[in-house]
């Protein structure tokens, strides 16, 4: 493939998300310095005059809140290609997209070196603001703490992947979350329905815990592979 194109194309998969993604950091910043300022304040401030008043598992919330809040805006930083696929519907670029002299793999590569680029930005937003955190705290980064962000980044990758692969199916972001929301809503039902089914998915997530990063370069594949397909098929 043409490198020219591809950096074209992998360009514009960052300018159509560029509001989300400037968004996104401008939110992050602020919490980084609202938690900063509240750090502060609790650790050696006015609020360290209350922590006496506080019971252990409030003093627990408020340092957990205090240094996860950043971490959840961090992590969801590279959602922008929600952004993109969405927009890429309502201005049909399909009709540019099959006359493109690229090839369905390399349109979906595109997108998705867009989104590991964005993921690689995010775990540096989101480990920053921890070793920060932990520089000021001493409170260190712990094997569990790295465990519970990648499952967190491999529920957003499910996420992520799904919704933009049933975008693409459906041709319209609005179905496609609805279409979501329903498969989630009515799994949750089922599930719930059935204790020992609960059980049994709860224990197997927990043993699948330290496979998360594996878990999602295989999201990353498997959906790069419908997307592919997706992309693949001739409009009527």
């Amino acid at each position: 493939m043409n490198k020219r194109l591809f950096k074209s194309l992998l360009y514009r998969e960052f300018y159509v998300a560029r509001r989300f993604y400037g968004l996104n950091l401008l939110v992050y910043v602020m919490f980084v310095v609202v938690a900063l300022l509240a750090l502060l304040s609790y650790r050696w401030g006015n609020l360290q005059l209350y922590s006496h008043l506080m019971n252990d598992m409030v003093k627990s919330g408020v340092d957990n809140v205090i240094r996860f809040a950043p971490v959840f805006i961090a992590a969801s930083f590279w959602g922008g290609s929600l952004d993109s696929v969405a927009y890429d519907e309502k201005v049909t670029w399909t009709r540019f997209r099959i006359a493109c002299p690229a090839k369905p793999f390399h349109l979906a590569l595109a997108k998705y070196g867009c989104l590991f680029l964005t993921w690689l930005v995010s775990l540096g937003m989101l480990f920053g603001w921890l070793g920060l955190h932990s520089l000021l705290t001493g409170v260190a980064i712990t094997r569990k703490d790295i465990t519970i962000i990648f499952a967190i980044y491999s529920v957003l990758a499910f996420l992520y992947f799904t919704i933009i692969n049933l975008t693409l199916w459906l041709k319209d972001s609005n179905y496609a979350a609805c279409a979501f929301i329903c498969i989630l809503f009515g799994s949750a039902i089922i599930i719930g329905l059935t204790d020992p089914a609960f059980s049994k998915i709860k224990a197997f997530g927990i043993r699948l815990l330290p496979f998360t990063p594996l878990i999602i370069l295989g999201l990353f594949l498997l959906s790069i592979l419908c997307t592919t397909i997706l992309y693949g098929r001739r409009e009527k």
